[in-house]
């Protein structure tokens, strides 16, 4: 512990030789990453060291792991109440509504907190849970969550709109509003694989919210934020059915049924290549974007080559050999057609391989394989679609009629999150 203070006042030293009146802005993260290591002993010690108005801690995932009320209120430095809500920019309608809403203000009668912050590792994804959390920098105290949403969607939309509000009343008690089991990562995205894990609230109930979504189009169809909206509510839904699909999929591979794998083929493949087109009918989703953005930052043809690959790397396997593989991994078109699809292909040609020899899946093999197909991707030179095309409500109707039926069929019985 003495080691820990007397590094505390070094750096702060360090700082203050600058800067006199210098703050150190910790992450609380370590406290809660590395608790092995840091026991009450260990945290008092290094916060002890540095006067209170000298440091301010960032409690970085406050709305799902507090490490504030299992450290003393950070033994009495001030800190911040932030809102995580997502790792590497993943595409999944997610947060926790009631813990955002109340969490503030809880706390804060409670502990040394002196304010709210973000942390989010992405941004430009579930909009609504960032501002709800910034309305409190002027709001008096909580709000009933129906109160704030019905306010939120008419600013939003710039109007009211019946269908919009049913829509959000469901979207609010379903993806908005479930406990934490780690981190939300769809199962479309990630490679195939023993202990994946599922959307953690019932897919069912929040089907009736994506019709409701539609049906407001008559009005907002023209409305920015609503296309952008209904764009993400339709792939949520259809990679929600995915999800049911795979459960299927799982008990087919463990029966070693092969005319059921060969039957959620072509169903589960369909489904991505039509995701694909949902996702190109607006700019957000388009994985061009990306890579355009990246070249706009370069001042030379070696300079672009350079970030063009970091931009492949960073949605993909992160690092050269895989490190992190999909830990930013994002729904978008192109990068779901050209790099997930096949991999989900590589999946079935694998378990199908498998099952015909009499053998379990063969992950191993199945990682090598696909691996293969991940360097092959990242590079090729493709040029893809900085423009989105399609209308969003006309292809969000023409899947909603297609798989309405089978995401209703999934409904009964409880969801099996393993993996096959």
């Amino acid at each position: 512990p003495q080691y820990l203070a007397d590094l505390s006042k070094a750096v702060l030293g360090s700082m203050q030789a600058v800067d006199p009146d210098a703050i150190w802005v910790l992450q609380g993260w370590a406290f809660h990453f590395g608790p092995e290591f840091w026991g009450p002993e260990q945290i008092e010690a290094h916060l002890g060291a540095v006067d209170n108005e000298h440091m301010i801690i960032l409690d970085l995932w406050t709305e799902t792991n507090p490490v504030w009320s299992g450290t003393n209120s950070f033994y009495g430095k001030p800190f911040l109440w932030c809102e995580l809500l997502n790792f590497g920019g993943n595409l999944v309608m997610t947060g926790r509504m009631n813990t955002v809403m109340n969490g503030p203000y809880e706390t804060a009668e409670n502990s040394s907190m002196a304010g709210i912050g973000v942390t989010a590792e992405g941004l430009f994804t579930n909009e609504l849970m960032f501002d709800m959390l910034f309305d409190h920098a002027w709001a008096k105290g909580p709000v009933p969550i129906l109160d704030w949403v019905y306010s939120y969607i008419h600013a939003r939309y710039g109007q009211q709109n019946h269908s919009a509000q049913k829509a959000w009343k469901v979207f609010s008690e379903t993806a908005f509003d479930h406990p934490p089991v780690g981190l939300s990562k769809a199962r479309i995205v990630k490679r195939p694989s023993l202990g994946l894990y599922g959307i953690n609230y019932s897919h069912c109930d929040f089907l009736p919210g994506w019709g409701h979504l539609i049906d407001a189009g008559d009005e907002l169809k023209d409305v920015g934020t609503y296309r952008f909206d209904l764009v993400d509510t339709t792939r949520q839904a259809m990679s929600n059915l995915f999800e049911d699909w795979f459960s299927s999929l799982r008990l087919a591979g463990i029966r070693k049924d092969v005319c059921n794998v060969e039957l959620l083929r072509p169903r589960m493949l369909d489904l991505l290549a039509d995701m694909d087109e949902v996702l190109a009918t607006h700019q957000a989703y388009l994985y061009g974007r990306w890579l355009q953005d990246a070249e706009q930052h370069a001042n030379n043809q070696a300079e672009w080559e350079n970030l063009k690959l970091n931009a492949k790397y960073i949605v993909t396997l992160w690092g050269p050999q895989g490190q992190l593989s999909d830990y930013s991994a994002r729904m978008w078109s192109g990068l779901l057609r050209d790099y997930y699809l096949p991999r989900w292909e590589i999946a079935f040609d694998q378990l199908l391989d498998d099952i015909k020899d009499g053998k379990p899946f063969d992950e191993e093999l199945f990682v090598e394989r696909s691996m293969s197909h991940d360097y092959s991707f990242i590079e090729e030179e493709k040029v893809y679609r900085t423009e989105p095309y399609g209308d969003p409500l006309e292809v969000s109707q023409r899947m909603h009629k297609k798989y309405i039926s089978a995401a209703q069929a999934a409904c009964p019985g409880e969801q099996d999150w393993l993996t096959f």
